[in-house]
């Protein structure tokens, strides 16, 4: 990638092949041409190049000329795979970007970190840019088995109670035996629906050991599965 007369502070930089093909073909090319050519030689800073670029892992030189190509690169889709990589030199860029760029959506990054388990992630987003997180954070959290997180989310952010007690139904239902025993002491209705449901699901998918040990909790009735 180069940039010369071609290319403006205020435009994406040109492709090196783009500047080749100027140069030796079409010497004095007006920045419109150039445009042009480049945009036909694009073959990879297309469609959702950046999410996938998020996604696996790429370097953040490589992620800042994706969105440098890009008209609109402070998009949901793009916040979600910044947050959920738990990469938090890609999450300062993306957001410190959305600044510059006066992009004012709210995203819930945080709900996204949180639900994947990304500890330093959540911390940094807390510490950092006064993120706030919903009951998605918890929910995602309990789902995927993050326990540490739950356990960090519980000392650290204001959660109402009612979303504890549903977060042990994603638990279960998904098998996590850990997490279902440390959310059990803060259901409130030790006979609730909830865990009713939590019970049934986790029966239906065949996670004995969360079965046998609500049931070894002696708080629901044994026909509820």
């Amino acid at each position: 990638m180069a940039t010369n007369s071609t290319s403006s502070s205020s435009e994406w930089p040109l492709l090196t092949s783009t500047l080749v093909v100027c140069r030796e073909c079409l010497p004095g090319a007006l920045p419109h041409v150039a445009r042009s050519i480049d945009g036909y030689l694009d073959s990879f800073a297309r469609g959702d190049a950046l999410v996938r670029a998020c996604r696996r892992g790429s370097s953040l030189r490589a992620l800042e000329y994706l969105a440098a190509r890009e008209s609109d690169p402070c998009r949901e889709d793009v916040a979600r795979a910044a947050a959920r990589s738990g990469r938090v030199e890609v999450l300062r860029w993306f957001l410190e970007l959305s600044d510059r760029r006066g992009a004012t959506d709210k995203w819930h990054v945080m709900d996204w970190t949180a639900s994947r388990g990304h500890l330093e992630a959540t911390q940094w987003l807390w510490a950092n840019r006064a993120e706030v997180c919903t009951s998605l954070a918890v929910i995602g959290a309990a789902r995927n088995g993050r326990l540490e997180m739950l356990q960090w989310l519980e000392q650290n952010v204001p959660v109402d109670d009612c979303v504890w007690e549903r977060a042990i139904f994603h638990a279960a239902r998904y098998g996590h035996l850990q997490v279902v025993q440390w959310l059990y002491p803060k259901q409130s209705d030790r006979r609730s629906g909830e865990l009713r449901l939590a019970l049934s699901f986790a029966a239906r998918r065949g996670h004995d050991d969360v079965v046998h040990w609500l049931h070894s909790q002696r708080t629901l009735p044994s026909h509820v599965c």
